[in-house]
């Protein structure tokens, strides 16, 4: 059964492509040169926010810099049961990184998965290596990524960025 996710989304994405003027493809310079695709890696992680209601955070990293961002906030279908929404959960996470790859011309090497995003999501980890071929990373919690009753004392966000600096190490 497919179930609609209300997301809201923030965004901060810096195309190399858009920056250039260049919208698609065919307007990339094609002098014989070898155009291979940037490599990045990305941290995943989501946060609680009721039984009904996850932030997740994406984030984007080129092994200097963090280049891009979301936080989406997913509303899960009620009634659904557990399996139900892993897989709401697991397919929101693989839309968005296969779009994002897309539209910015990259191969993301590695994904960066927080310990909540894993068990939120089971199969999540070999769907991103069965579907997209992206080798993800399970990371335990950090010092940043303590809990103060229950809560995150980051930001989804700030998660999600420090799980793509871990998986380039």
């Amino acid at each position: 059964m497919h179930h609609a996710l209300l997301i809201q989304t923030a965004r901060c994405l810096r195309s190399t492509v858009a920056a250039q003027g260049h919208h698609d493809t065919s307007a990339l310079p094609t002098n014989g040169s070898n155009l291979s695709p940037q490599e990045l890696w990305a941290g995943v992680a989501i946060s609680r926010e009721s039984d009904h209601s996850i932030q997740l955070g994406i984030a984007i990293h080129d092994g200097t810099y963090s280049m891009d961002f979301a936080v989406h906030r997913i509303s899960l279908p009620d009634g659904a049961d557990e399996d139900e929404r892993a897989a709401c959960i697991e397919n929101h996470v693989l839309s968005e990184l296969s779009e994002y790859r897309t539209q910015h011309l990259c191969k993301l090497l590695g994904v960066g998965v927080s310990v909540e995003l894993d068990q939120a999501g089971p199969r999540l980890c070999s769907r991103l290596w069965s579907e997209l071929d992206i080798v993800p990373v399970v990371f335990e919690s950090t010092p940043l990524m303590f809990k103060d009753k229950g809560r995150n004392l980051a930001d989804v966000d700030e998660l999600a960025d420090t799980l793509a600096r871990k998986c380039i190490r």
